[in-house]
């Protein structure tokens, strides 16, 4: 099977099984873009480029409430919690790569919610709204996985992990297929959940190929994903 088939087999697999198991709340699915060159880009539906995509408005709330107002994304988790991902392929192998975990700013629990209404960004507005929305607030900073094979140097590494400020890359050993981009993520932020659910243990792991010449650019700091 062709690599970017094995991509989106994984991502609607493992996002339909997050809905059943009811960790996440809606999937929007995904599309693969035929680009110049050869090159196939899987991605979100609804892949609008803007501002407020840009990497300068990372961490910031706009991004999010516009990456709802748009559905630009794969799934939504049960709390509100976004994951998309991007990937470039060119003769089956890997030359681009943008994972994306964004945190609720609020405990949405969204399967306990009457959507009569609105939808989730309405139910954000109208907290954002509220006179004690502050008291409300989850401080958790956005995670994205970023791989460009066209753009590295030693202040940025092929592969990089942003955190917290859009300046912070630390470099990581090599791209994440989705599920692994996934389980990291429940490992991580959902440890309790993540421990419990036998969804994970089973999730498959796939080494991506991609072309490692460059991967003597780093950080002094190393994320190694096994």
């Amino acid at each position: 099977m062709s690599l970017d088939k094995e991509i989106l087999e994984d991502i609607n697999d493992t996002c339909v099984k997050l809905v059943e198991n009811d960790l996440a709340y809606s999937f929007q699915g995904v599309c693969c873009e035929k680009l110049s060159g050869g090159i196939r880009r899987i991605c979100w539906s609804n892949h609008i480029s803007g501002t407020l995509n840009t990497s300068s408005y990372f961490n910031n709330l706009e991004q999010y409430k516009n990456i709802l107002r748009n559905n630009a994304y794969f799934c939504m988790l049960y709390d509100g919690s976004i994951i998309r991902a991007s990937y470039s392929i060119e003769r089956n192998k890997l030359i681009a790569q943008n994972l994306l975990y964004w945190p609720a700013p609020f405990n949405l629990n969204l399967q306990n919610i009457n959507f009569e209404f609105g939808g989730p960004l309405e139910i954000l507005e109208d907290i954002m709204s509220s006179e004690d929305w502050h008291q409300r607030m989850i401080m958790r900073s956005p995670i994205r996985i970023d791989f460009d094979q066209k753009n590295c140097s030693d202040e940025h590494p092929l592969i990089h992990l942003h955190i917290q400020d859009k300046d912070c890359r630390i470099a990581v050993n090599k791209p994440l297929c989705f599920n692994s981009f996934v389980r990291f993520i429940f490992e991580n932020h959902y440890n309790q959940i993540y421990k419990k659910e036998k969804l994970f243990r089973h999730l498959s792991h796939k080494n991506l190929n991609f072309d490692m010449g460059k991967m003597e650019h780093s950080l002094s700091l190393l994320f190694k994903y096994k």
